[in-house]
Formats: C-alpha cells, sequence, structure tokens
C-alpha cells in the first residue's frame, strides 16, 4: 500500500540477526543478502566480534525497492558510542568480506592481517578482478617447508631487470591486487608504472601508501586514476622513499572508490569517449526541470556541477578541451560524464559534424490542432486519455517494438482516499481531485509518456523505451510529486492510497493483450500483499 507523503504507520522493524562470536564468512553475507532481498522494507543486522576485542561491530544491508542494489554498512559500537566506519554497494559478498576482515583488523589493533583474510580462495579472486584479466602467474601463495619461513605470500617470478625486484604487466596482474599485495608484504620502495608515454609512481613505506604521483594528479587523486589503468607495465624498486607524505587514505577506502570509477571509466570507453573525443549534448533544448528529472538518481555529483559541465559541452570542443577549461582530477570528471552519458545527455563523436544543406523554413504547427485531437481522446469529465485510446496507442507501441526492438512498459494503478465511513475504509477520489492529480502526473512523466484510464475505475502509464527499472523510478517521482500541497484543498496528501503494477515489453511478454493482463494482476498483488509496487516478474517472492 503506498501511502502519498507522511506516513501513518510505523515502518517495518530491522531484521536482527543472533550475534556472532568471530568475523561472518562469505555464506553469511550471501545468507544476509537473500533475506534482505525478501525483505525490501527492512535493514538486515549482523552484530559480531572480532577475535578478542571488546569491540561490537554491526553490519547492516538494505535493498534498494527499485535497483534491488544492496547498501552495506558497517558500525562499531564502543564506549564513546556508536561510529559508522563505512558504506558500500555491491552484490559481491566476497569482496565485501574481505573488506570486513580488514576493517575490523585495523580497528582492533590486530596489526598484520592473517593469510585467510588476504590469500583468497579462486572464488574470491575471481570476484575482486575489476576486468577480463587472465591468470595471474607474476606471484604465488607458497606453502615453506616446514620451520622454514613464516607461510606469507611470496613473490617467485624470475627477475628480468637487474635493478627491479618486482615486474609484470598490467593487463595480467591489475592495479588493486598489486598494491594490495605490497601492502601485505609490508614492503618498502617505488612502484613504477609506464604506459603509452604516461607514467606513475607510488611509494610505499613498511606497506603502508606514502606518496603517489601522476602526471595530472598528485597523492590520493593519482592512485585514484592509477586503478583506472587497465594496461602497460609495472616495476617495482625496492628500498627507495620519498621525504614527504601525500597519500591521506586508506588503501582499502580507495580501493573501494576505485573500484566504481573503473566501472564508470570502462562504461565511457565502451560508449567512445576518449580524450580526443568531440562530445555533443543530445538535447541541447533540454529545460531546467528536465535535466533535474534525467538526473534524479544520478551516481553522485551535485547537479549545479554536472549543470556547470553540460553548459561547458558545445559540440565544437574535444573532452580535453572541456577538461582545460574547468580543471577537475579524473576521481571527479569520470563519475559526472558519467552521469550525462548513461542518462542520454551526451554522446562521443570522432569528428566534427558538416555542415548540411540549407534547411527549408519550417511550417507551423498549430497547439490548438494538437489539443483538439488529445481532447478528442480523452475523457471529458478528468481531461484523461480514455481506456480505448490507451488500446490504440499500446498497439501502435508495439509496432514499433517489432520494428525496432525498443522496450516499453505498462503501469496500471489506482488511487482512492482513506475514508472511515466507508465500508471498506477507502473512498473514490473527486473529480476535481483527479484532474489535480492528472496535472501532477503530467509533470512528472515525459511528453512521449501517455496518462491514460485504465478499464473503469483504474489508470494506466505507457513509457515508451522505458525497462522495468525506469518504470519504477518513475513510479517513485510520482509520490514525491504527489506528496505536498492538498488535491484541490479537499484531500490531504497522506490521506491518498495507491496501489502499482508494473508489467513490460519484452521482459515478461512480447504481445500487447497479455501486458495488459499481466500488468493489471500485478496491481492486485500489489493490493493483495500490502505492497506500494508490485513488477509482475517478482510475483514469485510472495511464495517466499
Amino acid at each position: 500500500m503506498l501511502r502519498i507523503g507522511k506516513p501513518s504507520y510505523n515502518p517495518l522493524a530491522n531484521v536482527r540477526l543472533p550475534q556472532m562470536s568471530s568475523v561472518p564468512g562469505t555464506q553469511d553475507l550471501q545468507f544476509m543478502l537473500g533475506k534482505a532481498q525478501r525483505n525490501w522494507r527492512s535493514a538486515v543486522e549482523l552484530p559480531f566480534k572480532y577475535s578478542d576485542s571488546s569491540y561490537l561491530f554491526i553490519l547492516t544491508v538494505k535493498c534498494d525497492m527499485g535497483s534491488g542494489e544492496p547498501c552495506w554498512m558497517l558500525y562499531r559500537n564502543d564506549p564513546g558510542g556508536s561510529s559508522m566506519i563505512w558504506s558500500f554497494v555491491s552484490l559481491d559478498v566476497h569482496l565485501l568480506r574481505n573488506l570486513v576482515h580488514t576493517e575490523c583488523a585495523a580497528a582492533a589493533g590486530a596489526g598484520e592481517l592473517s593469510e585467510e583474510v588476504w590469500i583468497p580462495d579462486p572464488a574470491t579472486a575471481d570476484a575482486m578482478a575489476l576486468s577480463d584479466s587472465r591468470v595471474i602467474d607474476v606471484f604465488s601463495a607458497t606453502a615453506p617447508a616446514s620451520g622454514e619461513g613464516d607461510g606469507q605470500l611470496t613473490f617467485n617470478t624470475p627477475l628480468t631487470r637487474e635493478d627491479a625486484s618486482l615486474e609484470g604487466d598490467l593487463a595480467r596482474l591489475q592495479v588493486p591486487t598489486l598494491l594490495q599485495s605490497i601492502q601485505m608484504e609490508k614492503m618498502t620502495g617505488r612502484l613504477e608504472f609506464q604506459r603509452a608515454g604516461q607514467t606513475g609512481d607510488v611509494f610505499f613505506d613498511e606497506g603502508a601508501l606514502w606518496h603517489a604521483s601522476t602526471v595530472e594528479a598528485t597523492g590520493d587523486e593519482a592512485v585514484l586514476e592509477l586503478l583506472t589503468w587497465q594496461d602497460g607495465n609495472f616495476h617495482f624498486y625496492e628500498g627507495e622513499r620519498f621525504l614527504h607524505q601525500t597519500t591521506k587514505r586508506r588503501l582499502d577506502s580507495l580501493l573501494m572508490e576505485g573500484i566504481t570509477l573503473l566501472d564508470q571509466w570502462v562504461y565511457l570507453v565502451a560508449s567512445g569517449i576518449r580524450k580526443t573525443s568531440y562530445l555533443v549534448r543530445k538535447q541541447p533544448d533540454i529545460s531546467d526541470s528536465d535535466f533535474s528529472m534525467s538526473l534524479l538518481d544520478r551516481a553522485g555529483g551535485e547537479l549545479s556541477d554536472l549543470k556547470e559541465l553540460y553548459e561547458r559541452i558545445d559540440g565544437k570542443s574535444t573532452l580535453d578541451q572541456v577538461l582545460a577549461r574547468h580543471q577537475m582530477p579524473k576521481s571527479q570528471w569520470v563519475p559526472m560524464l558519467y552521469n550525462l552519458v548513461s542518462r542520454d545527455l551526451v554522446a562521443a563523436a570522432d569528428s566534427l559534424p558538416a555542415s548540411g544543406p540549407k534547411m527549408p523554413e519550417a511550417m507551423v504547427i498549430e497547439e490548438s490542432v494538437l489539443d483538439s485531437v488529445t481532447k478528442a481522446l480523452s475523457r471529458s469529465e478528468t481531461g484523461i486519455l480514455s481506456y480505448p485510446a490507451l488500446l490504440y496507442l499500446l498497439t501502435q507501441e508495439f509496432y514499433r517494438f517489432k520494428r525496432g526492438g525498443q522496450p516499453f512498459s505498462l503501469v496500471v494503478f489506482d488511487m482512492c482516499a482513506t475514508d472511515s465511513r466507508q465500508p471498506n475504509g477507502v473512498r473514490a477520489l473527486p473529480i476535481q481531485s483527479l484532474r489535480e492529480m492528472a496535472i501532477r502526473i503530467r509533470s512528472a512523466k515525459r511528453d512521449l509518456d501517455s496518462l491514460a484510464h485504465f478499464e473503469t475505475l483504474d489508470f494506466a502509464l505507457l513509457l515508451p523505451h522505458t525497462d522495468i527499472e525506469g518504470a519504477s523510478t518513475l513510479v517513485r517521482r510520482l509520490e514525491r510529486l504527489i506528496s505536498g500541497d492538498p488535491l484541490m484543498n479537499t484531500i490531504h496528501a497522506h490521506q491518498i492510497i495507491g496501489y502499482f503494477g508494473i508489467a513490460a515489453v519484452p521482459e515478461d511478454c512480447d504481445e500487447p493483450g497479455v501486458l495488459l493482463a499481466a500488468a493489471r494482476k500485478a496491481k492486485e498483488l500489489a493490493k493483495q500483499s500490502n505492497k506500494p509496487l508490485m513488477c509482475f516478474r517478482d510475483r514469485g517472492s510472495l511464495d517466499s
């Protein structure tokens, strides 16, 4: 059940698991993740202790209703109170296990980490790889003979340069794994990176990050930039030191941020983005409100900074030229450009578009003519498209799908007001309130989306070029926009109850009649299970 505005009910309590006497393993984290996916409105908490430490740690996970991505948070309780150590969004329980082990050992003053933490099994090693890396043969974990050595990770690669104690290819050994290995071995020296005329250095002191530099950055920013390098060579020169420390953050913290940065960089490269690419605005006339709405669920970054970068893209400058006018480190401009490209606001071009022939003067399209057509297809009392009009538009969208393969979604929903005087506790919205509701929904949807009546009492939104995730995002926007001022000063927002069902082509079906039935069924299931939103594909979760 969706209540618009401030909810009058108490949220569901968090799921508290029994306290563990040791750090959770991958199976424990997988169990937490599964429970969070089945209890999407609650956080799953797991308290535990590390070794003989007096600290109590609490690991929580909660899944986003729309994207399904889990957000993990690690807390530490001590005599001074409770504090959050970090939060991280990931489906990778192997990576989360290593992060939890690392943080607990550091917080408890355990010193050197055990091999159990830092020498992962094959599944963990695969999960930590940040690209399609092949077998890592630059180093290997060897078991020393009885009574010899301490069983730590040892480097076995034959040296090919007299002055380098370690060298290799970044295509075979990724930067994160290399940095972690040097930290684990508590090595001191300079790690040099080289690729295509670019160089970078990272200095370690007893395994701790000390200094990093590239042509464009120094310190932590240089480490983040190097984490995006996927090709080139590296050499480690043992014993070399740097006088001043420039890195401030811990390596595991930089690795967490670097994973996201690398994923965004890989996406940009796959989208054709190069330093020499010309950047083009795909929607040059977009309004400020539409721009803000497109980036409502952005991957970080301030909206004002994104707008400023967008306005600097003039269609005549390369990425290098744009960055020269707006100095930013790579850890800042990559996420910003990722937001603009992934939201279909910016694209790359290899060359400037050629000037075409002079176009004829545009013909006048009277808005009154368009309004008359819309009025003829709408119900007069609400101003909303009629159900037959929805069927016609749905059929046309289906033909476009057959021709071009573009997905589309249908959202079926109802809206009513609470009324204790009625037998079922609800009543239909007055016509004036429905008209106000339609105005607010139109302000949230795109111009190509269609709001219509569905059968007799329900409503529908037809969303071209939209998958289920995009439709779920729109439903959340509707909740925020509808909540606020009373509807025509008669019904307060918190009195409104709505249930939404979503189905999509081709994910759920490939026939218009089946799509109608699937969206209606999803809405009915949402009402039966007392949930605000139900996707047809998730109907099986009601049995769990």
